[in-house]
């Protein structure tokens, strides 16, 4: 007749290879956990990384849409501004300027001829204008 020790041997005999494979599915199931938490962890870091640069780009959109609008006053105040200072200029072309007549008197001499009373005192300045490229017609300012 078996014993049971005899027996306790046989099943421990059976159960070995279960054993062996039991403690590799431990073994994977642990290294499986750690990949987990370590791809987790990074998760989260890239996670943050994401947010911090959602954050970033939507202060630089603000600050870029400023900016422009910035960009836009600045750039009606510039146009309103040359459009000040062209007021009361009108360019003459056509014109050539001699020794013995002055800009204003040609301005006076034109004004007349169009029918426009215009004196000196209406006059606050007038002269060639002088181009980099020299034009066959000169100008009046």
């Amino acid at each position: 007749m078996v014993n049971l020790e005899e027996v306790k041997k046989l099943i421990e005999k059976e159960l070995k290879p279960a054993k062996a494979k039991i403690a590799e599915y431990e073994k994977k199931i642990a290294e499986m956990d750690e990949s987990y938490n370590f791809l987790s962890a990074k998760y989260d870091q890239l996670l943050k990384q994401l947010q911090s640069l959602n954050e970033k780009s939507n202060k630089l959109e603000k600050k870029t849409s400023v900016l422009q609008t910035d960009l836009n006053n600045v750039e009606t105040v510039s146009e309103d501004l040359a459009q000040y200072l062209r007021r009361d200029c009108v360019e003459i072309s056509g014109v050539n300027p001699s020794e013995g007549q002055s800009c204003n008197d040609i301005v006076v001499s034109l004004s007349e001829e169009m029918g426009i009373k215009i004196d000196d005192r209406d006059i606050s300045t007038a002269h060639v204008l002088q181009h980099i490229i020299r034009t066959r017609i000169k100008k009046l300012l």
